[in-house]
């Protein structure tokens, strides 16, 4: 397989987030042919999914890896991942079967439940957010297409057998023990499943008839919020729609002006946010993120947030999935000759996680100078933070395209400074200085001093030269990052100053 493809499209995502301000959210178009279908926020980062028809192939994408492709999976199908990162589920390859994959153990068969459609016996849906549970569409002995949950080797129907009214699971949450889709009643009416136990969803207006509802299409990790679309019994259908567990109440979510039925895909944890699309034809659909029920073109709102990039695009066709905390969007258009793009994905400031924290003062490095212990990760306690101040890196730690962020936060709103040091002090563990650990050493450069406000700061800021030029770095190699800040209230030494944690950021070329 081609690696330039990758190397090609890692390029561009990295040139597009140098020209980034910190406070600027990046997007990113993987290329003609491209769908991605699924994102998270992982402990390694961003991760998304999706499959390439240029290439025939699935794969796994990171910000700073960029492709990996998978083989023996079916293009034509969304394939989605779990919360790690390491687990997908897909259609396999032929469209006979559903799969759970690996990249160590490759492939795991979905079996059916004893029928098939032409060659389809089950057809993959969604995967838990713990990577065990798969849920689809598979057919009986006697044809009939039912829904189903897989689960360390056992397919079970989640419709009784003897039931000849079709249904199918479109979603799953985190621990596999929601479900959510649709059962025909005459039409497909959203159902969800808890624990194998059937519940239809209906939507009671204030002063009309209880209304049944579409097919529900999503769900957050929890399965406290279920999405989906269509209205019925004599009602206009122009509204998707989002559940809550809870009470089990519905609300609407109305759609941009002119358009038919919505398409809400994914829904955030606190059901505040929600993303799909605007419905019909497939050329020229709109991008909808609907906040706390009320829609944008998902394009405005990007260029609202002072995202550009998008601008060359008459639309942006589907969101697919949100990722926890809104940190991370993806989704696809319908290609180049709709003035759309393929693949993309839309990485907030903060989705680019840089550096290594080391020499805490919880106890793990030298002793913090009063018995003052933070948290891991974390300074010295200070007189207003008993877990310490933090510093932490988001963007690209690269030498070519430099959108390194260095933040600060539990400080007092004092000033702070952020400096650089060429080697560690005291072999990582550092050495008692003012209030704090003084944990970055060798040749020191001030990148700048800041106002903390509501205790947080960072560097740079828009006018600010990029920390690889400040910092004076020339050659990819290893840098070490820290903030003094001014702590005057009498608290602990007589210096009236702490330290964060020291920042290992290795840079690239």
């Amino acid at each position: 397989m081609s690696r330039t493809h990758s190397a090609l499209l890692l390029a561009t995502a990295l040139g597009l987030a140098a020209t980034a301000s910190a406070q600027t959210p990046v997007f990113v178009a993987l290329g003609a042919g491209t769908r991605v279908t699924d994102i998270k926020n992982t402990p390694n980062g961003i991760v998304a999914v999706g499959t390439d028809g240029v290439q025939g192939l699935g794969f796994l994408w990171t910000p700073n890896g960029g492709f990996t492709y998978i083989t023996g999976m079916d293009v034509s199908v969304w394939p989605k991942l779990s919360d790690d990162g390491l687990v997908v589920g897909a259609q396999q390859a032929g469209n006979v079967s559903a799969g759970i994959w690996t990249q160590a153990g490759g492939w795991v068969n979905v079996p059916g439940l004893g029928g098939q459609s032409g060659s389809v016996q089950t057809a993959f849906y969604d995967l838990s957010g713990n990577g065990a549970v798969a849920v689809g569409l598979s057919y009986t002995i006697g044809n009939i297409g039912h829904a189903f949950r897989y689960e360390s080797g056992t397919t079970i129907d989640l419709t009784p057998p003897w039931n000849n009214n079709p249904s199918r699971a479109n979603a799953v949450n985190f621990a596999g023990d929601v479900v959510a889709g649709w059962r025909d009643q005459g039409v497909r009416q959203g159902v969800v499943w808890q624990n194998g136990v059937l519940q239809s969803m209906t939507y009671a207006p204030a002063g009309g008839p209880v209304q049944r509802v579409g097919e529900a299409l999503g769900m957050n990790s929890a399965g406290s919020y279920v999405v989906g679309y269509n209205l019925y019994d004599g009602a206009t259908n122009t509204a998707g729609w989002i559940w809550e567990r809870a009470n089990n109440s519905l609300k609407l979510l109305p759609n941009l002006p002119g358009f038919g039925s919505p398409l809400p895909t994914d829904v955030t944890e606190d059901g505040s946010i929600v993303v799909g699309s605007s419905g019909g034809f497939p050329f020229g659909r709109n991008a909808i993120i609907w906040t706390d029920r009320v829609p944008e073109n998902f394009k405005d709102w990007l260029l609202a947030r002072g995202e550009t990039t998008s601008s060359a695009y008459t639309q942006l066709g589907n969101i697919t999935a949100i990722a926890a905390g809104g940190l991370a969007f993806c989704g696809y258009g319908s290609g180049a000759g709709f003035g759309e793009p393929a693949g993309w994905l839309v990485l907030m400031p903060d989705a680019f996680t840089q550096g290594t924290a080391y020499c805490s003062g919880d106890g793990s490095a030298a002793a913090c100078p009063c018995g003052n212990n933070g948290l891991a990760g974390r300074g010295c306690a200070n007189s207003v933070n008993p877990d310490g101040a933090r510093l932490r890196g988001t963007g690209f730690a690269s030498l070519g395209t430099d959108s390194l962020t260095l933040i600060g936060e539990g400080m007092p709103n004092s000033n702070a400074l952020y400096f650089q040091g060429t080697a560690t002090t005291s072999a990582g563990a550092g050495f008692i200085f003012g209030d704090g650990l003084r944990c970055a050493g060798g040749t020191i450069v001030r990148l700048g001093t800041k106002t903390n406000a509501a205790g947080t700061s960072r560097f740079p800021l828009v006018g600010d030269q990029s920390v690889s030029l400040r910092g004076q770095v020339q050659q990819p190699s290893s840098r070490y990052y820290q903030v003094w800040y001014r702590n005057a209230a009498a608290y602990c030494s007589a210096g009236t100053f702490n330290l964060t944690n020291g920042l290992d950021v290795t840079w690239t070329p």
